[in-house]
């Protein structure tokens, strides 16, 4: 399972956007999913977004697990 997600400015100075996969296996208990995935590389696409690809690890597919996408709104100060 191949996962892309990425951040952008949203178009607006001093405005971003970071987005993190958290995974769980009951729906109610959700946490970082960062150890459950493996060969994490990011690309500048020059538009002010940038691709996050990353790979699901072999081991996480022992259990069910559920993902989800948290959105952080960040405003800059300039």
């Amino acid at each position: 399972m191949k996962n892309e997600f990425g951040r952008n400015t949203w178009g607006r100075k001093g405005v971003d956007i970071t987005l993190q996969i958290e995974a769980s296996t009951d729906l109610f208990n959700w946490s970082n999913a960062s150890d459950l995935l493996i060969g994490q590389s990011s690309t500048d696409l020059g538009d002010g977004t940038e691709l996050t690809e990353s790979t699901l690890s072999p081991t996480a597919t022992d259990t069910r697990n559920f993902f989800r996408i948290r959105a952080t709104l960040h405003l800059l100060q300039n």
